[in-house]
């Protein structure tokens, strides 16, 4: 990785300065070109470039012009960076500063990034990213593998990458606006979600594919990642700093776990340094969004955007994807995966009658394969060659290359298809995909047969209609549940669920958070105050551990505290006050129980509290007959027995939730 940052004092002799800044970079056979920075001594680039070098390149010659003194054969500056001292050490950033010598005169500012693909003298054959290639692409030719490798195709009608800017001026969401004199602008993208959005000239270009070098520049301008990232300029170093103090133990596991299945037999993934760079960027994204926290399929997705990044931008990257390309996939009850499996159904039966015919007779449902490959944008199902060709169409067109990619892919693969049955389709529809190395014929098949679909139909207004959907059978579900475990009625849960659904600000799952479920216990006339009762009756409430509450969640908690028997409320209270989780209550844990109660009770003087600590004391010692110095429930109830005034706080509980 290549990274331009910036030039100082760039002069020419026979000048002020160079005008119009622009920098040619020369390794091996190949030639790449920065963005031209208008009026200025000083320009600030942030432009970043996957090179692909061969032991047999040594050195990046750089080369400095000016855009209103064109003269390709003489440029008005330029100086070398020397490769070897940074391929001795990989996974380190190293920053350099070159002196511009000739005509011109100041420094460019660059930072390299190296990351060995392949071992000098292996017989693996691997593709240019350095995934290992699977045994039947093994057999294709090595022109067409270095055609596909490049993204590009041979057609006199594709605008070059390298020779305009075509691509930097485009209008927001899918880059930065036109920059202005710093090179900078701090303004946060949206994000592409309908096909008929897409300006032209870029889905023209990203269809046909981006350049592999210019794919770290151009994917992270079209999903906004740059500009997150310069408006953000400490956040990701300052939370790697703190991971230890704000991952759970969970969650640190679960990573933990995943690096070493993370691209198996890929240098970098197998290299102590890289796995630890993947480890921070998910436990940092995790920290972030702390609903969703850290699921399967996403490291794939950031091994995959390392290849391309460096750490901070990677996260970024990252970011941009869940919560804006793919919005609820990784939810805790998969809503936005689930709304596209059902778009991606009825593009198949519209488009693909004789297939999904054939797939319902044999009963197969298709969702059964195709989940995982949107869950992980077609990661480690498609050749890495083709793969990156549909990620140049998905952060361009959002969700809609993984529409094509899906329908492309059973389009293709019809003929066997409907010569299967179940388990022949099964393996048919797993291991088709792999053989797919040729991007243009899979995303053409694709794109032939959902662009007539979307042009109709947007995205979003079809992700809204299926989420409604799910919402709603999930409610019919949630009731006919309800009636059975809890003593409400239709008429109790409809007026209930109203309630709960006005409170809810989540329109399109319904659920609540922490605030909105306090609001929720609170009435006109009685409040349920303490802020630890509160906390502790939520997380009790929160039954999955996603730090929001749906509707059935709700229902049971509510049951058992307003009509559970003495025992369950019992049970429940013991819980709440089980601070550490450990399934006892120590005395400090007893104390503040009792101190809560009191609070109900509307006993707080200092007497009382003196008086009933001391019995406290008395109490907690006979009730633990181990003495372990902690009590399990059937000992908690014991004390209860000795005080009988705490009973009363229970039917005070149940009155404060009567309002439901």
């Amino acid at each position: 990785l290549l990274k331009l940052v910036e030039g100082k004092d760039l002069i020419a002799s026979d000048r002020n300065g160079l005008r119009d800044p622009y920098v040619i970079f020369h390794y091996g056979k190949h030639d790449i070109r920065s963005s031209i920075i208008y009026k200025t001594l000083n320009p600030v680039w942030h432009e970043t470039f996957l090179l692909s070098i061969t032991p047999s390149i040594t050195e990046i010659v750089v080369e400095v012009y000016d855009k209103e003194l064109i003269m390709i054969d003489d440029p008005l500056g330029k100086c070398t960076i020397d490769l070897r001292p940074f391929i001795q050490n990989p996974f380190e950033v190293l920053d350099t500063r070159l002196t511009l010598q000739d005509v011109a005169s100041g420094l460019i500012h660059f930072q390299l990034f190296y990351r060995p693909i392949a071992k000098t003298g292996e017989n693996t054959l691997r593709d240019s990213l350095g995934f290992p290639l699977a045994k039947e692409l093994k057999l294709q030719k090595e022109t067409q593998l270095n055609r596909l490798q490049w993204g590009l195709r041979s057609s006199s009608g594709h605008i070059s990458w390298f020779k305009t800017d075509w691509w930097k001026s485009l209008p927001s969401p899918y880059t930065q606006p036109p920059q202005n004199n710093s090179g900078l602008n701090l303004s946060l993208v949206s994000t592409p979600t309908r096909n008929n959005d897409v300006p032209v000239i870029l889905k023209a270009n990203m269809r046909k594919g981006c350049p592999l070098s210019l794919r770290s520049e151009i994917w992270s301008r079209c999903c906004g990642a740059l500009n997150r990232k310069i408006s953000n300029p400490r956040y990701y170093s300052n939370t790697v700093v703190n991971l230890t103090s704000f991952v759970s133990k969970t969650v640190n596991d679960q990573i933990d776990k995943d690096l070493h299945r993370t691209f198996p037999g890929h240098l970098i993934f197998e290299d102590p340094q890289g796995q630890l760079a993947l480890s921070r960027i998910l436990k940092v994204y995790s920290i972030k969004n702390e609903t969703i926290g850290y699921c399967q399929s996403m490291n794939f997705i950031a091994g995959l955007l390392h290849l391309f990044f460096d750490e901070e931008t990677t996260f970024w990257c990252l970011n941009s994807i869940i919560e804006n390309y793919i919005p609820n996939y990784f939810s805790f009850d998969l809503i936005g995966l689930k709304a596209d499996q059902m778009i991606f159904n009825d593009i198949v039966a519209q488009k693909l009658p004789l297939i999904h015919q054939h797939l319902s007779n044999v009963q197969l449902s298709l969702t059964l394969v195709t989940t995982q490959w949107f869950m992980c944008l077609f990661i480690n199902v498609l050749p890495t060659e083709t793969q990156l060709r549909m990620l140049d169409v998905f952060f361009a067109e959002g969700v809609v290359a993984l529409f094509a990619a899906g329908v492309g892919i059973l389009k293709l693969a019809e003929g066997r298809l409907l010569e299967s049955d179940f388990e022949d389709c099964f393996s048919v529809i797993q291991s088709f995909p792999s053989t797919l190395i040729n991007p243009d014929l899979l995303l053409k098949s694709g794109f032939d047969l959902v662009d007539p679909f979307f042009s109709q139909n947007s995205v979003e207004h079809l992700r809204e209609q299926k989420k409604k959907l799910l919402v709603d059978q999930k409610k019919a579900s949630d009731f006919a549940l309800l009636k059975q475990t809890t003593s409400y009625d239709e008429v109790d849960l409809e007026k209930i669920c109203a309630k709960f659904r006005s409170m809810s600000n989540n329109s399109k799952a319904y659920t609540v958070d922490f605030d909105q479920f306090v609001a929720l216990l609170s009435s006109d006339d009685v409040q349920i105050t303490d802020p630890i009762l509160l906390m502790q009756i939520f997380k009790l409430f929160d039954e999955n551990g996603d730090g929001t509450i749906d509707f059935r969640e709700f229902m049971c908690g509510l049951n058992l505290i307003s009509r559970g028997t003495i025992e369950e409320k019992l049970r429940m209270v013991f819980r709440c006050f089980d601070l550490d989780g450990n399934g006892y209550l120590d005395q400090d844990e007893l104390a503040i129980m009792f101190d809560v109660q009191y609070k109900m009770l509307h006993e707080e003087s200092n007497d009382f509290k003196r008086v009933t600590h001391h019995h406290l004391d008395t109490f907690f010692k006979e009730a633990d007959k181990d003495q372990n110095g902690k009590l399990d429930f059937e000992e908690f109830k014991h004390v209860i027995d000795k005080m009988p005034l705490l009973q009363a706080w229970l039917p005070i509980l149940s009155k404060k939730t009567s309002q439901f």
